[in-house]
């Protein structure tokens, strides 16, 4: 028994030893062995704060992420709401659009033709509607807007057309802006002038029309230039006894050559001007024309009788002088600035001599016009628009029933604004009171529209 217990003995000497040491190594570092489990307890303390507060963040990160899952879902919730009100709205929206459109065009219509009462008398109501309805009409069977048949009927009228005319003028109109390839627009414009100019008949401008058109589909020459050039002559068509077919025929052929509509006009007025100036005629204008062996007083008279076979005369004995003297001669008789314009006709006579037979055959050149015009709306880009038209003259012809309705609730909208209007006067703080809940109340009820409209979803 006693070796066991020396050897404890020295066992406690040992960890005596360890344990000196131990309280040596601890004394600097501000540690009494004496006091150790007061530091025990300060220790823990300090474990539980740090896990007190670690609890708290994980708890506030917690809430964090709760706040973003709950931010998600109203996203979620806004964004059905916001699809399920605006489909609601667009069910409930798109059967009034037809009834809209219609009566928005009708009341376009209704101010064109307010546009045609003005400039045109009507004998009757019925008869002022009855020409609404042939407008609508023709815009099945004519390329071109409803209002813009009635701007051209309008147009027509304060050109003093009669009214019995008016839809042919602007049928013819339109028929002549698709083929002359213009505004329909442009084109009853010139017709007007020409009917003034010429003192032509509709069925005479429409001949012309159809003039320029084979003239130029046949032998070339832009028809815009050669109609400019007839209707910058046309008053002086019947000064000079020249037919306005026969002012086409020498315009097609300046026009085929390059020749700017203006100087043409400007050569065709001028010579015109010579050859009918009779006694008038200046000095050296009587010696050009015995040099070709005429007379001036009867040139004047030729050309009354037949403009055309007269300026062949003249142009054909100018080409058969030398050449050396061929331009004093068309300067004497035409002067200077004629001669860019007289040049052309005398190297070009032969197609001038065609020009003259063709605008002379109406078998030539009848029709001509409408042909082009039905080749035109044939293609598909035509077809569709014919069949677009006839869809908005049915939904104008709708509206136009709606229009009465229009004006007695907008005068009823009228008298309640001028109502409420003269109580904000006299009230002005509520009235400003109303307008700001309003605004608020507005917006609180797409608030609260949205909710529900999630909720329903």
């Amino acid at each position: 028994g006693q070796r066991p217990t020396a050897q404890l003995a020295a066992r406690l000497d040992a960890g005596g030893t360890e344990l000196q040491q131990l309280a040596a190594n601890l004394s600097p570092a501000g540690i009494d062995v004496a006091d150790l489990a007061s530091h025990e307890g300060r220790l823990a303390g300090r474990v539980h704060d740090t896990n007190q507060a670690l609890r708290q963040q994980t708890a506030q990160l917690e809430k964090v992420e709760q706040a973003k899952r709950n931010s998600d879902k109203l996203n979620d919730i806004s964004g059905k709401a916001t699809g399920v009100g605006l489909g609601m709205i667009a069910a409930r929206t798109a059967p009034a659009v037809p009834a809209v459109a219609g009566t928005k065009q009708a009341m376009t219509l209704e101010s064109a033709m307010a546009d045609v009462r003005k400039v045109v008398d009507f004998p009757t109501p019925e008869a002022f509607n009855q020409m609404s309805n042939d407008i609508l009409e023709m815009s099945t069977r004519i390329p071109m807007a409803a209002e813009g048949i009635a701007q051209i009927v309008a147009a027509a009228g304060r050109a003093n057309v009669p009214r019995e005319e008016l839809m042919k003028f602007a049928e013819d109109a339109a028929k002549m802006g698709v083929a002359f390839d213009s505004t329909a627009e442009d084109a009853g414009n010139t017709m007007a002038k020409w009917r003034t100019a010429f003192s032509l008949p509709q069925d005479g401008v429409v001949a012309l029309a159809d003039q320029i058109n084979t003239l130029t589909n046949k032998f070339g020459g832009n028809v815009g230039a050669v109609t400019d050039m007839v209707t910058r002559i046309g008053p002086l068509g019947k000064v000079g006894g020249l037919a306005a077919a026969q002012i086409a025929s020498m315009s097609q052929v300046l026009s085929s050559v390059g020749v700017e509509s203006e100087i043409g006009a400007t050569g065709i007025k001028n010579m015109m001007l010579a050859l009918t100036k009779g006694g008038s005629a200046t000095k050296s204008q009587q010696e050009a024309f015995k040099a070709l062996g005429l007379d001036a007083v009867q040139m004047s008279k030729d050309m009354q009788k037949d403009a055309g076979g007269a300026i062949t005369n003249v142009l054909e004995r100018i080409q058969k002088l030398p050449k050396e003297a061929q331009a004093g001669v068309r300067t004497e008789l035409f002067g200077s600035e004629s001669v860019a314009a007289i040049a052309p006709m005398l190297t070009s006579l032969d197609q001038l001599k065609t020009n003259f037979a063709l605008v002379g055959d109406k078998s030539q050149y009848a029709g001509s016009m409408n042909k082009e015009f039905l080749s035109a709306i044939a293609t598909t880009e035509g077809a569709t628009g014919l069949a677009g038209n006839a869809v908005k003259a049915l939904n104008i012809k709708m509206g136009q029933y709606l229009l009465p309705t229009v004006v007695a609730v907008s005068e009823k909208v009228k008298v309640a604004a001028n109502g409420m209007r003269e109580w904000a006067d006299k009230n002005p703080v509520l009235a400003k009171g109303i307008m700001i809940f309003l605004g608020v109340g507005a917006a609180l009820l797409v608030l609260l529209g949205g909710i529900a409209l999630a909720f329903a979803a």
